[in-house]
């Protein structure tokens, strides 16, 4: 049984990890976000965030995740996410509604018991237990959340792209799916039914498309994937002006008003690792213009690179 894995792995008790399990209302529950776009996280407790990290690195990402899953696995991020569909004129993207909240027991319980994982319905139960929060809900701030989410769509991304195979034919197309969002490009302009096809094929897996997220993006008009700004003009990846002028604000009332905040700070120079990743001219035009207002107490950029 899993239970006693996990207590020669972790050396605990096995009734101490029962009693862990069943524990599962042990969560810390808050919102982020702002405008009107609050979203409920349930953060676990030590003891289950240890056993859902067991779980996931030593038994979830064993199941089956398609590869145009593009969130939350091994070498993923926004940026590749972004940088796939970048050579292509014509975007659709599209989102999942209330994409954590709508994944059930039946489906992660459906998943386990037609894996090759050799589980009996012991080590199920305990599973469930561990991952949802109260044993019902899907929590959005656990560990394994990200994980067996994309176990969950496994069989729909598959779907989805031979649907899009069929519909397309010889056009050349890209699809991924980075948590619940979905980008489908193309240099071919993608037509609007292609939409209904995404939501029949999520009501038949148990979701439901979020039509006020739904929308087309051409060159000659602003293409953004993922929160990644692609150029008309060349297709490099940009964090966009937008972000870029707020940096410079921040900048400016700190190298050269001298504002004196620490937060700022951490602030600023998340920000500029942050588009370093995606765009290295973007980050140079910055350092160039504010690097000469550093001085021995405010080292922002590193001249020396």
């Amino acid at each position: 049984m899993i239970i006693d894995n996990i207590s020669k792995s972790l050396m605990i008790d096995k009734n101490l990890i029962i009693s862990m399990s069943k524990n599962n209302n042990k969560y810390k529950s808050y919102y982020i976000g702002n405008n009107g776009r609050q979203r409920l996280i349930q953060h676990p407790s030590k003891e289950i965030k240890l056993l859902q990290y067991w779980l996931v690195n030593n038994l979830l990402n064993k199941l089956p995740c398609s590869k145009y899953a593009t969130g939350y696995e091994p070498g993923c991020s926004i940026i590749r996410n972004a940088a796939i569909h970048a050579d292509n004129k014509y975007i659709l993207h599209t989102d999942i509604k209330d994409f954590f909240n709508s994944i059930t027991v039946n489906m992660v319980e459906s998943i386990l018991s037609k894996s090759n994982l050799n589980l009996i319905q012991e080590d199920i139960n305990f599973i469930i237990d561990v991952v949802f929060y109260k044993s019902k809900i899907f929590p959005t701030g656990s560990v394994s959340s990200p994980c067996l989410s994309n176990r969950v769509m496994y069989n729909f991304d598959l779907e989805l792209k031979s649907e899009l195979d069929t519909f397309y034919g010889l056009q050349e197309f890209k699809f991924t799916r980075y948590a619940d969002d979905i980008i489908i490009s193309s240099n071919y302009k993608i037509q609007t039914n292609i939409v209904d096809i995404i939501k029949n094929l999520l009501n038949k897996y148990g979701f439901e498309i979020n039509k006020n997220k739904t929308y087309f993006m051409y060159t000659g008009r602003q293409r953004k994937v993922t929160g990644i700004v692609i150029d008309n003009a060349t297709n490099k990846l940009s964090v966009g002006t937008h972000r870029i002028r707020a940096l410079k604000r921040n900048l400016y009332n700190y190298l050269i008003k001298a504002e004196k905040n620490e937060k700022n700070e951490e602030i600023i120079r998340g920000e500029l690792a942050f588009i370093k990743s995606v765009s290295e001219s973007q980050y140079s035009n910055l350092k160039n213009i504010y690097s000469k207002y550093q001085n021995q107490h405010k080292i922002i950029f590193d001249i020396n690179k």
